[in-house]
């Protein structure tokens, strides 16, 4: 089980630059920068889904699979954060 730790924000935001990397594309961006803005479709949406599952070893539950949770990387981070704190309290 994944540990809440003080490196989440920096892997979310390598997880984002690896979706865009596939893409071809490349932007600066920040905690608040909208994902749209970067240009991540909603298939892309779903691929970062999945790679935050993974990389943190959680799986989303599905009310919490929502577009207000996948604005950005600040928003994705406070969703993440709330899971993993779930899973170490269970």
């Amino acid at each position: 089980m994944q540990t809440l730790n003080a490196d989440g924000h920096g892997r979310t935001v390598a997880l984002v630059r690896a979706i865009l990397g596939q893409n071809s594309m490349s932007a600066a961006f920040d905690a608040d920068t909208r994902f749209v803005e970067l240009g991540l479709t909603s298939m892309d949406m779903v691929d970062l889904m999945l790679r935050v599952e993974a990389e943190f070893d959680i799986t989303i539950p599905p009310c919490e699979i929502t577009a207000e949770n996948f604005v950005s990387v600040a928003t994705l981070q406070v969703m993440i954060d709330r899971q993993l704190a779930a899973a170490i309290a269970a």
